[in-house]
């Protein structure tokens, strides 16, 4: 198996991984509809009488061109059973005054060797029987009636020109034939029991429909659904690698000082989320080896509702945790939320630096994080794109990056306002957050468009708020945290363990 195959096959066991619950329910609908559609049908029954078929002109000692001669004739006669001229004689034998369609879907032929079987179903036992007995001798008379006529018309024809029946015997011997060439060996009788209503046969008939309803949804759903859901598709889209992908956060909206990073050792320490985290910091740091490292970095989105300042907050938190000291600084100048986050006083900030008012040291507000001090927006400035493509926005970035060893910005969506385009050009590494299975793809190929002409020193994207059970159809290794205590934190890492064994066994 080439690696384009292996990539079609976890493709498609992905797409099984996801859709499995619709698969089983429009199924299990089908079955079910199956089932009740036979249990709504009457008892029927059916009958069948059989007739032989015989070619040749001596019957009682047939050879075996006159046995392959009647298995042909026997599938030529198959289909004149049913012809119309029949079906109305066998309507006035039987008195039926019904529509001769609808007696004709009553009964059915089927050739054996050199026997005709002829069926006949109806919700009367007697009446089907009778329907079969009454086909098949309608169709004998009607045979031997028509070829006897055929050979009163040749021997009429031999008379004229003076040849006698005594001068030319094989016209006797081929009456005699016709004569014998079919009969009823079986006659139908009255069942007992209904036939089977083809309980079976609907439910396997209703669970295929299902499947396939099933797959024409899965197939409208994926190919309508134009959101990014995986690395490659960053990747394919924007050109933009993935240093992080972060799983689905209970507690994302209730961040507090010790919840921030979902609890850990004492007041902070390790838990899986803070993995996460640290996984995306080992991408940056590897990310911006040939770009001589990074000491400034942006997080923005194209869109509101990604998880920005989240990210942010959670990645200034970690930075700290490993010893490193980081400023946060909320350059939303639009919808600033750090302060929300931190709980502290937005009313003085970075807009204070931008105009000169205040010092960095005035400013910066110290956590109960170790190494971690955060920055508000300060007061909202009615153009916020005029003040940040001054001299004074460049010159109080490069301040802030030289009192700390990180200096990390909150900006708002890049669709939204420009500012984020204008604090890129200034900083050495810019993290485009994408809401996984939300953000739209032209909305991401649009933000990466923006920011390479802004052309900063290090670009990568963060996969943000994807969903737990993806977790195992990956093959690298994503984090996650159950919002609860620290025995959920442990079996989230148990699963977690799980699921990348699961990811390697796919992957081989």
């Amino acid at each position: 198996m080439d690696l384009q195959e292996e990539l079609d096959v976890k493709a498609y066991w992905s797409l099984f991984v996801r859709w499995w619950w619709l698969l089983m329910i429009l199924a299990s609908v089908g079955i079910a509809a199956g089932y009740g559609l036979s249990q709504t049908k009457a008892p029927s029954y059916l009958s069948t009488a059989k007739m032989l078929v015989r070619s040749g002109q001596n019957p009682a000692l047939p050879t075996a061109n006159d046995l392959a001669s009647s298995q042909g004739l026997a599938q030529s006669l198959e289909t004149l059973i049913m012809a119309r001229p029949i079906l109305e004689e066998v309507a006035g034998e039987i008195g039926w005054h019904g529509d001769l369609d609808r007696l004709g879907s009553k009964i059915s032929v089927t050739a054996r060797r050199n026997v005709l079987e002829v069926s006949a179903r109806d919700g009367d036992p007697g009446a089907a029987a009778l329907l079969a007995n009454t086909t098949a001798q309608t169709f004998i008379d009607d045979f031997v009636e028509g070829e006897l006529g055929l050979i009163a018309q040749l021997r009429v024809s031999l008379l004229q020109i003076g040849i006698t029946d005594a001068e030319d015997a094989s016209l006797t011997s081929t009456q005699v034939a016709v004569l014998s060439s079919l009969r009823i060996i079986e006659p139908a009788l009255p069942a007992r029991l209904p036939s089977s209503k083809g309980t079976r046969r609907n439910m396997v008939l209703g669970m295929l429909l299902g499947l396939a309803l099933a797959a024409l949804v899965i197939v409208a759903r994926e190919y309508l659904d134009n959101t990014i859901k995986s690395a490659a598709q960053m990747k394919k889209l924007t050109g933009f690698s993935t240093l992080g992908t972060l799983m689905q956060s209970d507690s994302d909206e209730r961040l507090g000082s010790s919840e921030r990073l979902g609890g850990g050792r004492s007041a902070y320490g390790p838990s899986t989320i803070h993995e996460a985290y640290r996984f995306l910091q080992t991408n940056m740091d590897f990310a911006a080896i040939g770009a001589g490292g990074y000491r400034s970095a942006l997080v923005t989105s194209a869109v509101p509702g990604e998880g920005k300042t989240t990210t942010a907050a959670n990645l200034a938190v970690s930075m700290a945790l490993d010893g490193k000291t980081v400023t946060l600084v909320d350059s939303d100048l639009w919808k600033p939320r750090i302060h929300h986050v931190f709980d502290v006083d937005p009313l003085v900030g970075f807009t204070n630096l931008l105009l000169g008012e205040r010092e960095i040291g005035d400013v910066a507000k110290p956590t109960d994080i170790p190494g971690l001090s955060v920055i508000c927006s300060g007061p909202l400035p009615p153009d916020s794109t005029t003040v940040l493509r001054s001299a004074r926005a460049r010159e109080t970035v490069a301040r802030l990056v030289s009192s700390t060893e990180v200096v990390i910005f909150d900006s708002p969506p890049l669709l939204v306002a420009t500012d984020a385009l204008m604090l890129s050009a200034l900083v050495d590494c810019v993290l485009l957050i994408v809401a996984g299975g939300h953000t739209r793809a032209d909305a991401v190929r649009h933000a990466s468009e923006m920011l390479d002409q802004a052309n900063p020193k290090i670009v990568g994207a963060v996969l943000n708020k994807m969903p737990k059970k993806a977790a195992s159809n990956y093959g690298y290794y994503y984090y996650y945290t159950d919002s609860g205590d620290r025995n959920g934190s442990d079996r989230s890492k148990k699963r977690g363990r799980a699921r990348r064994l699961l990811a390697k066994m796919i992957r081989r």
